[in-house]
């Protein structure tokens, strides 16, 4: 996901939806980031793990995330990737798309309806803050 830092914030402002990161994505994805609520992974937050738990819509962009426990048990889901291989390749998927994360972003964003309640990223963010202090 390098040099989609940008892009990936406007999908998350226009869905008003939490970003979860793997340990592969930190770099990319956390810093400047207000809609981050934490890694999620076997080194992960409870915050990121319940978010992805709770969550109606996964969208998983430029990751092969293999640690299958933590996928939402009835969410849809979307893939993107670079690599046709990896789509669905650790979870059934409900649309995959082939091709690099900031371009696609670019490409879907104008397709996308806005969304104005913040509640649940509001809820994932309180989740977050609370993760944090319990270190």
């Amino acid at each position: 996901m390098p040099g989609a830092h940008a892009e990936l914030l406007k999908l998350a402002e226009k869905l008003k939806a939490p970003i979860v990161h793997a340990l592969g994505g930190k770099e990319y994805v956390e810093w400047d980031n207000p809609y981050d609520v934490g890694m999620t992974g076997l080194i992960g937050f409870s915050s990121g793990y319940a978010a992805m738990q709770d969550c109606d819509t996964l969208v998983m962009l430029g990751t092969d995330f293999p640690y299958r426990q933590f996928f939402p048990a009835h969410a849809k889901v979307v893939q993107v990737d670079l690599r046709p291989e990896n789509l669905g390749r650790r979870v059934p998927l409900d649309l995959a798309l082939v091709g690099d994360v900031k371009s696609t972003i670019e490409a879907v964003l104008p397709l996308i309806e806005a969304k104005s309640s913040t509640a649940y990223l509001d809820y994932c963010k309180k989740r977050y803050v609370s993760a944090r202090r319990a270190g």
